[in-house]
Formats: structure tokens, sequence, C-alpha cells
């Protein structure tokens, strides 16, 4: 990531990430 998300917002930015890039990656 380029910017650090704040600690208590770091989860949810991580999971929305992390499925964009699943999805992304299976099509």
């Amino acid at each position: 990531n380029v910017f650090m998300p704040p600690k208590w917002s770091l989860g949810y930015h991580q999971c929305r990430y992390s499925y964009g890039s699943d999805e992304r990656v299976l099509k």
C-alpha cells in the first residue's frame, strides 16, 4: 500500500484490498 491507514481502519482496508485482488486474479 502506498499510504499507511490508521490502525483501526487497517483491517477494514486490508480486507477490501485482499477481496478485490482475489477477485481480479480469479478473472
